[in-house]
């Protein structure tokens, strides 16, 4: 096995073992709003976010967050959208919620109440209970197909859950490197066959 072989085996590895830790949030509730140049009213939203366990951030006193690597929202008659705007799902006891990305990133949904320290890295729920929706139109948050704000609103049931082990829908870097020094190392192999050959490279 030559050395670029045996460089691919290590990263898929690596990529199986980053999947194998993988959690997905769900967060499910009615708004209205607008997406790009579309308005929709009292639709029912769920967004769907992934991440990866290892890198749940432990802030203290039973504050957690974990960036996420892929958000979608879909939107009741409107349609399924990717969220490119960095984002996190976090568990701040007696809260979970949904916010712009960082520590300091600022709130979306917020609820629904849990009832014990949750540390992000097993999976809960999924459970229902009030929440409230804010802070949408102070700093953008992009999609694929354009700016989406859901209004603010003070209290709508809001369900969450999240579940490990379960795999994000689109293929992680890694996983691209891994396709890419595959075929680096099909062409290198076949140049050296040509070369044996006698083949002009």
């Amino acid at each position: 096995m030559n050395r670029l072989s045996r460089l691919c085996l290590l990263v898929l590895l690596w990529s199986c073992a980053a999947f194998a830790t993988s959690i997905g949030f769900t967060d499910s509730t009615t708004a209205s709003g607008t997406i790009g140049s579309i308005s929709f009213s009292d639709a029912a939203i769920t967004i769907r976010g992934f991440g990866n366990d290892a890198r749940v951030v432990d802030v203290g006193e039973g504050y957690y967050f974990l960036d996420l690597s892929y958000v979608t929202i879909t939107i009741q008659g409107v349609g399924t959208f990717k969220i490119t705007t960095p984002t996190r799902f976090f568990s701040n006891k007696p809260l979970v919620g949904f916010s712009r990305a960082g520590v300091d990133g600022n709130d979306l949904i917020d609820g629904p109440t849990i009832s014990q320290v949750w540390n992000m890295k097993t999976s809960l729920g999924p459970i229902t209970g009030d929440g409230f929706i804010f802070q949408w139109s102070l700093f953008p948050v992009e999609t694929d197909a354009g700016v989406i704000v859901l209004n603010d609103s003070d209290s709508v049931p809001v369900t969450f859950g999240a579940t490990v082990g379960a795999p994000a829908p689109e293929p992680s870097t890694i996983s691209l490197l891994v396709v890419g020094l595959g075929s680096m190392a099909g062409r290198a192999g076949l140049r050296r066959r040509k070369q044996s050959a006698g083949c002009p490279s």
